[in-house]
């Protein structure tokens, strides 16, 4: 009852619904109820999983996986099974791997003849195939079963579920309007059951298949319908498609300025929701790591348990046996140090094994501590500023005049947090692996003034003149989120080191096949003993002539992504006062012409 009572709260109220679980696991512990306490656990495994902490759940259902099958615990394997696949699918999704989890469920399920996980795994189990496009046919069919049990235990829920898998699967085979149909039905059940996430997921789905369709404006109803819903109950992932939906469908209806909103939005929470993956990402390696190691242990010590009882008896019987067996004494006493010579090689094998994972589990907690080092302290602290200065202006501690003197300050602050964040997203990616570079033609110098003009406020704030002399014939060929990324902290950079009422110039110059652009300050240059530690793995974080602040990040990110890209960095002092950062990239012909 207490279990059944925390889900009944788990989306409505997270906090309740963990309270309920304590209970029903501490009640379960004093009557020595295995199973009840197993039950607990797989409901404290979904608690982390609802709230989005993919690795923690991972963990739960790992161990409690493990004691069921000691206790022979049918219903709580099968749930851990389904709780793993739930994350393998809508957490990282890992389909193969989720679609195996589901599959060992349906069986343990089908053993147990419950028909109510039945209908709900088979819900599982064909979105999945659904979502991959795999194996349509037995889409249909375990869709049709689910629908079929739900009907017969009036389950609206069940019913939400497994229409809502039907929709997905003509959606995939682009039958708009059977797809549309049942997301109807879905939209029917899951209101009867008060299931407002599927309503949303559907209206969202349903967005898609008519953008599909080219029912642009009937898709901007639906998409609309989605993000309201999802809104209040803070389905992110449903926020953010449905914000791309309706980017595409303004866009469709020649609206560019509501299809720009809907795309700068979309692409906040992309981002956003790329760092969380990120960072749960990391924890199920280090989790993984961890799980290999602890099992490597166990095998370890029950091969060298096995081995002892081996000797134990050998040596039990030689005793019984030692006045007429001398000789057979003899030959397992050198065959048992035989034994032991190659037991101390493996186990050397072994240690050196561990040593490794320990150096890969290092690096990982070192970029994670890295992570939460900048978010905590260098993202956190300017919206802790912002936050009491708009917190004073609602008290009315300060006037609107005074705020909107201020108002330099706020936009100083709002892009030095932008551009921290992506500094933080783009070295992250680097250091995972998961950035792609995509060379083309750039315009050297409509790049230049694109950057000018994010940085117009800063400059005039300390009366700088932003002076471009590039060459307008110059084309690069290089990544252009890269080339825009490193060009602005570059020119952020000779801001925030030049002295109030200077010059930052922008030039270029080319050099056979290859051209740079140049980013120069009239600032007081870079003092001989930090040249050398310009752009390494531990960056100087210096502040600037106003006092600003920065992560150390921004060099060290454009020394990396230069140097996977085939260019390079340089930087110097120039003879005519200042610093002066060179980028080197590959010279293109026209955008038309350019690979």
């Amino acid at each position: 009852m207490l279990l059944d009572s925390a889900q009944f709260y788990q989306r409505n109220d997270p906090d309740k619904s963990l309270q309920k679980i304590n209970e029903a696991l501490a009640l379960a512990r004093k009557t020595r109820y295995h199973h009840g306490e197993n039950l607990a656990f797989i409901a404290l495994g979904e608690y982390h999983f609802i709230l989005g902490n993919y690795a923690k759940a991972v963990e739960q259902a790992t161990k409690i996986l493990a004691k069921a099958t000691d206790e022979a615990d049918t219903l709580a394997m099968a749930l851990a099974h389904r709780l793993l696949g739930w994350v393998n699918t809508l957490g990282i999704k890992q389909y193969n791997t989720a679609l195996a989890h589901q599959l060992k469920a349906r069986e343990y399920f089908i053993k147990l003849n419950d028909s109510r996980n039945i209908s709900a795994n088979c819900g599982n189990l064909s979105w999945i195939y659904a979502i991959t496009g795999d194996n349509l046919a037995e889409a249909h069919r375990l869709a049709n079963e689910g629908i079929r049990l739900a009907d017969s235990l009036k389950d609206y829920l069940l019913l939400s579920y497994n229409h809502n898998s039907k929709g997905l699967i003509y959606k995939a085979q682009n039958n708009y309007d059977s797809a549309l149909y049942h997301f109807g039905i879905s939209n029917q059940a899951a209101q009867q059951a008060n299931e407002k996430a599927v309503f949303a997921y559907n209206k969202q789905l349903m967005g898609e298949t008519a953008l599909k369709a080219g029912w642009h404006k009937q898709a901007l109803t639906w998409f609309t319908e989605a993000a309201t819903v999802a809104s209040t109950l803070k389905l992110r992932e449903v926020i953010k498609e449905s914000h791309k939906g309706l980017a595409e469908a303004y866009a469709a209806l020649d609206n560019p300025a509501k299809a720009y909103f809907h795309l700068t939005r979309y692409n906040m929470l992309k981002d956003s929701l790329l760092n969380v993956e990120i960072a749960q990402r990391a924890l199920l390696a280090n989790h993984q790591l961890e799980n290999e190691r602890q099992l490597k242990q166990i095998a370890t010590l029950k091969l060298e348990a096995q081995r002892a009882q081996r000797e134990q008896l050998i040596f039990s019987i030689a005793f019984a046996i030692v006045l007429v067996l001398m000789g057979t004494i003899l030959i397992l006493s050198l065959r048992n140090n035989y034994y032991r010579k190659q037991a101390n090689r493996e186990l050397q094998r072994k240690n050196m094994l561990i040593e490794e994972q320990n150096q890969k589990l290092a690096q990982a907690a070192a970029l994670r501590d890295k992570l939460f080092s900048v978010i905590s302290h260098d993202l956190r602290s300017p919206l802790v500023s912002l936050s009491g200065l708009l917190s004073m202006l609602q008290k009315g501690q300060i006037t609107e005049v005074e705020f909107r003197m201020m108002t330099p300050k706020v936009n100083q602050l709002l892009l030095g947090t932008s551009e921290t964040l992506e500094n933080l997203l783009k070295w992250g990616h680097t250091q995972l692996g998961l950035l792609t570079f995509l060379p083309v033609s750039i315009d050297m110098h409509e790049l230049v003034n694109l950057v000018f003009r994010l940085y117009i406020e800063i400059a005039a704030h300390k009366k700088i003149e932003l002076v471009n002399q590039t060459d307008p014939q110059l084309y690069i060929t290089a990544d252009r989120n890269v080339a825009e990324l490193i060009l602005r902290n570059l020119i952020h950079n000779a801001i925030k080191f030049s002295n109030p009422g200077g010059t930052v110039f922008v030039c270029s110059g080319q050099n056979n096949d290859e051209c740079y652009f140049e980013v120069r300050d009239k600032g007081a240059g870079i003092p001989e003993n930090l040249m050398q530690q310009l752009a390494t793995a531990n960056p100087v974080n210096k502040p600037g002539t106003l006092g600003e602040k920065g992560t150390g990040l921004g060099l060290r990110l454009c020394a990396e992504l230069l140097e996977r890209h085939g260019g390079r960095l340089e930087c110097a002092n120039h003879p005519e006062g200042g610093a002066a950062f060179r980028v080197w990239f590959k010279t293109a012909t026209t955008p038309e012409t350019a690979g």
